[in-house]
């Protein structure tokens, strides 16, 4: 009898192992509310770091939204299955939640606002059904904007210039930026209905082009109570958008803190980029330079990166025996500077060590950050991770007395790096 009920069970579909309430909701699934919610949409600020202050300007006044907005329902159920199955397998005890969706596709006019409100956003509104008939609750929603104005600037088309040969067919057409927010619904009511975002503008960059952040704030509300929303980013960078602005220098309600500003001048990606210059090779570091001389056997690499207006100096020292972890492990030292218009915009870097752990999230390791704007620090952080031991808390101790020299003697240490560029060799992107 037993072998009959297991040959009985390999042979049934996973789809035949469900309990008898296929429609029953999974716990955590709350249904969304009848009626229509009132969205609204707006760019209060803009910041791209090969345009101008006046092109920055003319972007940010000039974004407009297509006459659509596109929402996507969602109709699911869940029924409740004791076994998992697998074809060619069988199946075996294992009681889980098997989700089932069917979807529906509708887009709903959008209005733009007469004017600019007294801060100077000008706002889209439009009123969105929160469900559809069947069962169908709202799962997300987006628009597109149009970048023409973008696209023209002068800083835009002699970034292209310097950057790409020719164009492909698609970057002379690029895609617009899309906004696509995925909606989900509580039980309980959420907090107020309208709130700046420190958020991104991705933009469709021509191949070979550098990846740039283009920060914003965008001012996002909805009158439904029961509703919070998550937008969907690119794959471009776009760091500190969870930073908390009231701790900033010069916060402005609906403003970029300027250290998103300095941070999208930092965060670049050159990778891509046929045309910037690459100098790398070992630097020939001096006894003055105490934290790099005789620190390792192998010397200092050095990376060099140039392009226009920013430049990138990068130094790695493997093994660095200064401030060993248990008296064994050496450090691996990073530190990069960027400068922006000849003046230093970040200073950043890492110390990991390699102590034979398991997981290398639990190796002993420091991340640190600061950015600058108009030569004063606008943000500085420092993350240890793990550095209990003597030796890393050394480390940390050495990286924090740097990070807190004056900005003048951090720039002058970087250029006196920099001085020594004519030891590096040309090379290739990787």
């Amino acid at each position: 009898m037993l072998a009959v009920l297991i040959a009985f069970l390999v042979a049934v579909p996973a789809s035949c192992m469900y309990l008898l309430q296929p429609e029953s909701p999974k716990p955590d699934n709350f249904a969304a509310p009848s009626g229509n919610f009132h969205f609204t949409f707006g760019v209060s600020d803009l910041y791209a770091p090969f345009l101008t202050p006046e092109e920055n300007a003319a972007v940010l006044n000039s974004l407009t939204v297509e006459d659509k907005i596109y929402a996507t329902y969602r109709h699911t159920t869940y029924a409740y299955s004791l076994f998992a199955c697998d074809v060619g397998v069988g199946c075996w005890p294992a009681p889980h939640w098997v989700e089932q969706s069917t979807e529906e596709k509708r887009d709903f006019p959008v209005t733009m606002g007469p004017g600019k409100s007294s801060d100077g956003v000008r706002t889209l509104s439009v009123d969105i059904p929160q469900s559809l008939d069947g069962g169908y609750s709202l799962a997300e929603f987006a628009f597109m904007m149009s970048p023409d104005t973008f696209y023209r600037q002068p800083g835009y088309q002699a970034l292209v210039k310097k950057s790409v040969t020719e164009l492909s067919p698609l970057d002379r057409d690029p895609a617009p930026p899309m906004f696509d927010y995925l909606v989900d619904f509580t039980d309980h009511d959420l907090g107020p209905d309208q709130d700046d975002i420190q958020d991104c503008l991705f933009i469709m960059m021509p191949l070979k082009s550098p990846t740039i952040s283009i920060p914003i704030v965008t001012r996002v509300g909805t009158n439904s109570k029961r509703m919070s929303l998550r937008r969907l980013s690119g794959n471009e960078p776009c760091p500190m958008t969870d930073i908390d602005v009231s701790s900033t220098p010069d916060a402005a309600p609906g403003r970029l803190p300027l250290a998103r500003i300095a941070a999208a001048q930092v965060n670049i990606d050159f990778d891509a980029v046929d045309k910037a210059t690459r100098l790398a090779g070992t630097l020939p570091v001096t006894n003055s330079m105490t934290r790099w001389f005789q620190r390792n056997n192998d010397g200092v690499e050095a990376y060099l990166t140039e392009f226009g207006s920013f430049k990138k100096m990068e130094m790695h020292i493997r093994g660095d025996t200064a401030h060993l972890i248990n008296g064994t492990f050496p450090a691996v030292r990073i530190e990069t500077w960027t400068f922006f218009e000849d003046s230093l915009v970040g200073y950043t870097g890492s110390i990991f060590y390699d102590t034979q752990q398991e997981k290398v999230d639990d190796e002993p390791a420091i991340h640190w950050e600061e950015y600058f704007h108009d030569g004063r620090p606008v943000w500085t952080k420092t993350e240890p991770t793990h550095c209990d031991d003597l030796g890393c808390r050394e480390a940390l101790a050495e990286i924090r007395i740097e990070i807190s020299k004056p900005y003048d003697a951090l720039r002058a240490e970087a250029q006196s790096y920099m001085q020594l560029s004519s030891a590096l060799k040309p090379t290739k992107r990787d």
